[in-house]
């Protein structure tokens, strides 16, 4: 399998080998009294979830190809600003974070000055409960506008809460972008596309014909029967289905009338959508199967389908599995251009300040530093090296680096949104009872959270 330790290990020693030192930017920041070329030794906990991968650090594997190279970025930064940075996971992984968080605030105890979260949805929570500092706070030292270095606001939104931004993403840094779950993709077996000679629904992306009217004439097609094999066109949760023609007719919490900041539930997009997705299931049942179970890269490994739904996060242990595969998103309603991608994602990493902290400007500049860009390797590098190490296809490295870009946020790790309640209803109601079921049901959390972000994020960007 393409996917061997030491072509990741070969394409470290050629991207370190190419790196070139680049003059250290200090920044200097106004109004702050604050020597940012030494911190006199000081030492910061850096409190990350825990995980499975023991050992990671900001998520990067030690076999990944970037481990090494963080390594030496932290490094670098220690000692050149004489500071310590320590990275511990004792804290826990999702709510245990989120209540040792305010456990430590409250009994006014400082477990650690940062913390890194994963994608299980525990930032927003934690930012809802006061134990996060508000980074647009600090605007002299972390500029949210910089969205290269922190991240696009889209992205930032799961770290927000009534407007406030309490985290970031170590954009700079290969994969961090998209190191969450965002949703919905159709993983593609490509052996069994050229072994039957179907056309790829990557062309058709090429092309920009990939909308649903496409998705409607090659699932048939992708039905095979091989003697006593059925292979599905696709299989998948019906879930992450309802998110992928969520996503294809644009449909966000949000929906802006005359001005006024509506529920989705106002948006008559809704029924179209639902209506679609219900015609869809009832034509095409035979061809594709919803799963009880969202693992169903294994079965498209197995031979059993030819596309599966997955999201960016199951992506590493797809390529674990199978020989040959490629992605391609949902497609988008036929209306839309299919470059256009619409996607949601429930959690991504981001890195926050405790708000017990003694001095969040001193947090606020480990930060800013510690968010450059990784020496020995670009942008340009990332994609050729996921070609390398992950993909079979630049064209799925180049797309899986640009999903974050048009993604939303669906609100699912604080009770969701009224698209969630739809995943589990529009397969036994009509759309307008789906709508007229959910009638002030969004009321509460439009208020509290999603309005008040929205306007914030619309302030961003301008």
């Amino acid at each position: 399998m393409k996917k061997k330790l030491f072509a990741i290990l070969f394409v470290v020693l050629f991207i370190t080998s190419c790196a070139t030192v680049q003059e250290e930017i200090i920044p200097e920041f106004e109004k702050i009294d604050l020597s940012v070329k030494n911190f006199d030794g000081k030492e910061y906990i850096i409190a990350q979830d825990n995980t499975n991968d023991i050992g990671n650090i900001f998520f990067y594997s030690k076999d990944s190809l970037y481990y090494d190279l963080l390594l030496a970025h932290i490094d670098k930064i220690e000692k050149q600003h004489n500071v310590q940075l320590k990275i511990i996971t004792s804290l826990g992984i999702g709510s245990d974070i989120q209540n040792n968080l305010f456990t430590s605030l409250v009994s006014d105890i400082k477990m650690c000055d940062f913390v890194y979260f994963g994608s299980d949805n525990a930032n927003m929570r934690a930012a809802q409960a006061g134990t996060l500092y508000p980074l647009n706070e600090l605007p002299d030292i972390i500029d949210l506008s910089d969205s290269e270095k922190y991240g696009p606001i889209n992205i930032l939104e799961c770290c927000m809460a009534k407007g406030n931004v309490y985290g970031v993403i170590p954009n700079n840094w290969p994969q961090k972008s998209n190191d969450g779950n965002v949703s919905t993709l159709f993983v593609i077996n490509e052996t069994l596309i050229q072994k039957y000679g179907l056309e790829d629904p990557r062309d058709f992306y090429e092309q920009n014909t990939w909308n649903l009217s496409k998705l409607e004439e090659i699932t048939p097609l992708f039905h095979v029967e091989d003697g006593d094999k059925d292979i599905k066109a696709f299989l998948g949760h019906s879930a992450a289905f309802a998110r992928g023609f969520s996503g294809a007719y644009k449909l966000t919490p949000i929906y802006e009338k005359d001005g006024e900041l509506l529920p989705v539930t106002s948006n008559p997009t809704l029924i179209t959508a639902i209506e679609w997705a219900r015609e869809y299931i009832t034509k095409y049942a035979d061809d594709f199967t919803f799963l009880s179970r969202w693992d169903a890269w294994k079965d498209l490994s197995n031979g059993d389908c030819v596309m599966a739904l997955g999201e960016t996060m199951n992506i590493i242990e797809i390529a674990k599995e199978m020989e040959n595969f490629g992605i391609v998103p949902f497609p988008v309603a036929d209306q839309y251009d299919c470059k256009d991608i619409g996607m949601t994602y429930s959690a991504m990493t981001t890195m926050s300040i405790f708000s017990g902290v003694e001095s969040p400007e001193e947090c606020a500049s480990i930060i800013d530093i510690l968010f450059e860009d990784i020496e020995g390797v670009s942008k340009d590098d990332h994609v050729e090296s996921l070609y390398k190490t992950l993909f079979f296809d630049k064209r799925d490295a180049e797309l899986y680096v640009s999903l974050y870009k048009n993604a939303v946020y669906d609100y699912y790790g604080i009770g969701g949104t009224s698209l969630q309640t739809i995943e589990g209803l529009y397969q036994t109601k009509t759309g307008q009872e789906i709508v007229s079921s959910l009638e002030g049901v969004m009321d509460e959390q439009m208020e509290i959270n999603i309005i008040p972000n929205y306007l914030a994020m619309q302030e961003y960007n301008k």
